[in-house]
């Protein structure tokens, strides 16, 4: 489903792989935070993040998705939880992923097993940081991560590997909409 410029990733026909974080306990709440498991993004967003999954497939890779679309109200739910504020953007400014221009991604094999990465998702620690020490062999699935990221018109930020901004974030409005409207 598309609406207000936002499109369902399921809906686009690519084989990615969906773990949404915040709508299971398996994040670091301990709870579900999102209603619903449904990754949204902007089309540009979601356009760009189709190729790069083509790219990874090519490689050898897929792309797994943790979190995309995040509500501002439910931003606002996690910022609250989180017991280092330092991780997250200030509800008061605002959330790239409440503009669907942010997602938080890993790569698996091609059946669907996560490649070793630098911490657990959601591990708000200095091992989560893109430059902290980790094997040679994290360092090469990490690098390839963000190469195809990277190389795909998004951005990185340093205290999260998992994390990517959409190069164009600044062009899509902060929002509030119901998950439900994705289904």
């Amino acid at each position: 489903m598309r609406k207000y410029g936002l499109v369902n990733l399921r809906d686009l026909g690519e084989d990615f792989i969906f773990e949404i974080r915040y709508a299971s306990p398996h994040n670091f709440s301990g709870r579900p935070v999102y209603p619903l498991d449904v990754p949204v993004l902007r089309e540009e967003t979601a356009a760009k993040l189709v190729l790069i999954h083509r790219r990874a497939k090519a490689a050898g890779c897929r792309i797994k998705i943790f979190d995309a679309y995040r509500p501002m109200s439910y931003h606002r739910l996690l910022y609250e939880a989180a017991p280092d504020k330092s991780f997250w953007a200030d509800p008061a400014r605002g959330s790239k992923h409440s503009r669907g221009a942010a997602v938080d991604a890993t790569l698996t094999d091609l059946l669907g097993r996560e490649l070793a990465m630098p911490s657990y998702f959601d591990e708000f620690s200095p091992r989560a940081a893109r430059k902290g020490p980790c094997d040679p062999g994290i360092m090469e699935n990490l690098d390839l991560l963000t190469g195809l990221m990277t190389g795909g018109g998004f951005r990185t930020i340093s205290t999260e590997w998992w994390h990517f901004d959409d190069s164009d974030w600044e062009n899509y409005p902060l929002s509030d909409y119901d998950l439900k409207e994705f289904m």
